[in-house]
């Protein structure tokens, strides 16, 4: 029996007929879309089958390939092609054929199914066991069709394809994604467009233009990791106080075999024994520990809040200079140390390959050996440090007094919950609501999600997983409010529990909040400034108002022809509204123009002679 006999199912012949027919009724083939690494890669560039059919219809299930077209390449150059018309035994339609012209005459002697797919598997040769990755325009469609024809024919086989389709999306900027269009953008000519031999050609040179795309994406992706992880490399510094941690390990009798330590993207060194031990960061303030807040120092380290990741009001920060500030601590370390190490020990004994797969998690983290330890010891031993860091800005004091906290909601009473105090009926009743409330959440639909956290809620769900959702979407919508008073309800009926995250959320709901009201309160004032301000403009301009109008004009004098001064006007104006006669009419009189203005003698009081 053949290589392809054993891969693609046994066949025997019909005595009757003499022709082959198949010893599976049904085959399995499958098609699974590769993405693009550097193994497949290099793969492609060695070598790749593109590939292409016409059909009857556009149903895999229902129609028949019409044409199979073929092309291998091998270091981007054509080495080999298979083409060739098939008899589907069933007619073309007329829009499939107006698409590739391919009609029913030319198919009526067309070799059939049975005669093609045995000449085109030899072909295909190792691109039915995956070893060769075949390409297609919109590859869906064409392996879609392979694999139903397969099937039926009775064979078997795993085929790995890329997409040119999905890749030219990716990589070029055009105003559609047709495979003429992609190729006309590499300068690529179809002769023969809507023929399988010639479009599985010009496929595969597309695909060969668009690996250049892709590499350069593999190296950039490269370099960008290799950067993240050159982040995360551990400093000389870094390590002295890791030393530092391993020693007081081992000086109490640990062994450093599992030991290992990690920079995670936020700057955080983790100490780990498969489990995590403790953590310390070099921060722009400073460099800092992460221990339990009830621990004592016997030295004024300055002490700073937690952050809710840190553990929130359990620990606090410890801030420090010389590594060896931190010797205090190792009881502390050699305790966590043993506690991660007995957790390890029941995980090896409970899970089976355990400690394989431990080696294989922890091969990327950084271990020190003894001699290093004692290196970096003294390395650090002949440094020049400080005593102690000097003060830190341990930030604000904002306390639950200092702000106004009301919230509004329609949360039933804690007397109204049912299943109140049985944890393990209200976890049956609640849990669902809460697992879609956290759906709701995480798809950012934070009202419906708070209305589900308050039935999950009110059916007696109480777990402190709850809190902290109604907590994080409250932060969401900035409902600082409902924040602290929602934790304060968990804290409340979990008085004996030190829940250090809900307590760090709740204390900085309460610095959001302050600075909400303050904010508010400073707009107000600002409004109540502007308002004030503006009151006082208007009242000064209507005082103005009042106020007699001084006059703006050359005082005039009303006379007789005898020159007798009948009366005395401030402007022209008052004279021509009290007198009834027109501004002009007086003008011309006081200048000569007329003798007269409705009957009277007009002079300009202060021309010389003028009351004479």
């Amino acid at each position: 029996m053949g290589f392809l006999d054993k891969l693609f199912g046994k066949k025997n012949t019909n005595p009757q007929s003499g022709a082959t027919s198949l010893w599976q009724k049904t085959g399995n083939v499958f098609a699974e879309k590769t993405e693009i690494n550097v193994e497949v890669l290099d793969s492609l560039k060695r070598r790749y089958i593109a590939f292409d059919v016409e059909t009857t219809g556009l149903s895999a299930y229902t129609e028949r390939i019409v044409e199979l077209g073929a092309v291998v390449f091998e270091n981007g150059v054509i080495v080999n092609q298979y083409s060739t018309l098939v008899n589907p035994g069933m007619p073309i339609s007329a829009s499939a054929s107006q698409v590739n012209h391919i009609t029913n005459d030319m198919l009526r002697n067309a070799p059939v199914e049975s005669q093609v797919y045995p000449a085109f598997i030899n072909f295909l040769g190792d691109a039915l066991s995956g070893n060769t990755i075949i390409c297609a325009h919109n590859a869906k469609f064409d392996m879609d069709f392979l694999c139903e024809t397969l099937k039926r024919l009775g064979y078997n086989g795993n085929i790995r394809y890329v997409d040119t389709l999905a890749l030219s999306r990716k990589h070029l900027k055009l105003d559609n994604y047709k495979q003429d269009t992609v190729a006309a953008s590499y300068g690529i000519v179809n002769q023969n467009a809507h023929r399988a031999v010639t479009d599985a050609e010009v496929c595969g040179k597309i695909l060969w233009e668009l690996l250049a795309n892709q590499e350069a994406e593999i190296e950039k992706r490269a370099k960008k990791q290799e950067k993240a992880q050159e982040a995360k490399k551990l400093s000389e510094e870094e390590l002295e106080i890791c030393a530092v941690i391993q020693d007081a390990i081992l000086k109490r009798g640990g062994n450093s075999k599992w030991l290992r330590f990690y920079k995670n993207s936020g700057g955080y060194v983790d100490t780990c024994n498969l489990y995590s031990i403790l953590k310390f960061k070099f921060a722009s303030k400073g460099k800092y520990i992460i221990i339990p807040a009830n621990m004592k120092t016997p030295i004024a380290l300055p002490i700073e809040k937690c952050s809710v990741s840190e553990g929130g009001t359990n620990n606090v920060r410890l801030y420090f200079n010389s590594p060896f500030n931190i010797e205090f601590l190792g009881d502390y370390i050699y305790s966590a140390y043993k506690e991660a190490d007995k957790s390890m020990q029941f995980y090896f004994k409970q899970v089976s390959g355990a400690k394989r797969e431990a080696e294989q998690n922890i091969a990327h983290m950084t271990s020190i050996s003894d001699s290093d330890v004692r290196r970096l010891l003294d390395q650090a031993r002949a440094k020049s440090y400080d005593a102690v860091p000097a003060e830190i800005d341990t930030g604000r004091n904002i306390k639950r007094e200092d702000v106004v906290v009301e919230a509004v909601h329609n949360r039933c009473p804690l007397s109204q919950i049912k299943n109140y105090g049985n944890f393990d009926k209200g976890f049956e009743a609640g849990f669902p609501l809460y697992e879609h409330a956290e759906e709701l959440r995480k798809a950012g639909d934070i009202e419906a999600a708070i209305l589900f956290y308050d039935k999950a809620r009110a059916v007696g769900y109480d777990a402190p997983a709850l809190y902290v959702s109604y907590a994080k979407a409250f932060r969401k919508i900035k409902d600082y409010a409902n924040e602290i008073v929602i934790v304060e309800e968990f804290m409340e009926r979990n008085p004996k529990t030190q829940y250090g995250e809900l307590e760090a959320r709740r204390e900085k709901a309460i610095e959001l909040l302050y600075d909400l009201q303050q904010a508010e309160k400073q707009k107000a004032e600002k409004e109540a400034a502007k308002a004030q301000k503006q009151k006082e403009k208007e009242e000064a301009k209507a005082a103005k108002e009042s106020e007699p109008k001084a006059s703006t004009g050359r005082a005039i004098l009303q006379m007789d022809d005898d020159g007798n001064i009948i009366k005395e006007f401030e402007s022209v104006a008052l004279a021509s509204k009290e007198a009834g006669v027109s501004p002009k009419s007086i003008r011309d009189a006081a200048k000569g123009v007329q003798k007269h203005a409705g009957g009277f003698v007009w002079k300009y009081k202060d021309e010389e002679g003028a009351c004479e």
